[in-house]
């Protein structure tokens, strides 16, 4: 790496560029490679780092690794500093996802309100109908019916505003099993 600032955002931005290369054509452990033996104090202060540990955790949970991937993402949001809002709740959702499969349900729903209030804060509403069918499917599981069917409902009336229909397939599917589990058979058809 350069040892000027400029010359150091440069580097990581290419590596990173390279892991996400590596990434579309398939070769997931060869992404990590190119990301993974890098020292985590380099760049420690720079956008392009945080960038970096978050797709690095994203690859290390596509690959099974979720203890890891945890680890990298909490890494780059403590990293955020630069990074677009977009970026950060990315992560956030990831980082949901990755402590739901963990069984840290409690984790993935802080993660998951976090991002939902980021990506309204900023409009973005086709993001956030991901994080809210997410929020209502572990809601559900959590057996917390009322704020799952609040959530799902949102997220149904989301998808339907936005034209997204597996979207809005998922939020109907998830209220349906919500009302099966509450023995609604009535509400559920």
């Amino acid at each position: 790496p350069e040892a000027d600032v400029e010359g150091l955002d440069r580097w990581l931005t290419l590596r990173a560029l390279w892991a996400r290369s590596l990434q579309r054509s398939g070769s997931r452990e060869r992404a990590i490679g190119v990301l993974e033996p890098l020292p985590r104090l380099l760049g420690q202060d720079r956008p392009p780092r945080a960038a970096l540990d978050g797709l690095l955790g994203s690859l290390l949970m596509d690959v099974g690794r979720l203890p890891e991937a945890v680890v990298a993402m909490e890494l780059a949001l403590a990293r955020e500093q630069g990074l677009p809002p977009l970026s950060v709740a990315r992560v956030m959702r990831d980082l949901g996802v990755a402590h739901r499969l963990l069984g840290n349900r409690d984790l993935a729903l802080q993660r998951w309100r976090e991002a939902l209030a980021l990506l309204e804060r900023v409009g973005a509403p086709g993001p956030s109908l991901e994080v809210v069918i997410e929020l209502a499917r572990c809601l559900r599981e959590l057996r917390r019916f009322e704020e799952a069917e609040a959530a799902g409902r949102l997220g149904y009336a989301r998808a339907l505003e936005l034209g997204a229909s597996s979207a809005g397939a998922a939020a109907a599917m998830g209220l349906v099993e919500l009302s099966v589990e509450r023995s609604d058979l009535e509400e559920a058809e």
